[in-house]
């Protein structure tokens, strides 16, 4: 069964080729576009292909990428979830809202319940996370979340911060997601 999460402000339901049409509409939005597609627009082939991959991974390992809704309506605000990447030991989180939501710490909540179900519902052991070095947004959330800051690499021609928390740096909780 796929699990439906819960945070104080959000509700966030798996995504899946069902949902193609808004996420697309999401990930084509500039704010979103500029650092998840590398300001590219995609077309609807290209934004498919995560969404059959998050499919795959909630059959497969309990995760994928949720999409982020009030709990008063079915309007996609943005995703938050994980996959898995070569980049890390672990799964990888991502997150993007849509232009209008940014800035309401909706993406801190959201990533937050997408870890606590990782770290205590499904036991990982570390979740990483890869942020273009430009997007201080994202590092801010990253930093709130209590991932630490492993390197700084050249990725596909991009300068790129590589973060990481274990499970035991979560559960000790020295940090205060949300905030």
């Amino acid at each position: 069964m796929l699990s439906r999460l819960r945070t104080a402000r959000l509700y966030l339901e798996p995504l899946g080729i069902d949902d193609l049409e808004p996420v697309h509409a999401v990930w084509c939005e500039a704010g979103v576009r500029r650092y998840l597609w590398d300001d590219q627009l995609i077309d609807r082939d290209r934004a498919a292909a995560p969404l059959r991959a998050s499919e795959r991974d909630f059959r497969e390992h309990g995760f994928g990428l949720w999409g982020l809704y009030r709990p008063t309506s079915h309007v996609l605000l943005g995703f938050c979830g994980l996959r898995l990447a070569d980049l890390f030991p672990g799964p990888e989180l991502l997150f993007g809202l849509g232009d209008v939501y940014s800035g309401q710490g909706l993406a801190t909540e959201a990533a937050t319940g997408v870890l606590r179900y990782a770290f205590e519902g499904l036991g990982c052991a570390v979740i990483g996370a890869a942020t273009d070095a430009a997007n201080s947004r994202s590092s801010r959330v990253l930093g709130r979340l209590g991932m630490r800051l492993l390197r700084r690499a050249d990725h596909q021609g991009l300068a790129t911060l590589f973060y990481g928390i274990s499970g035991s740096e979560w559960n000790r909780g020295d940090f205060m997601p949300g905030e």
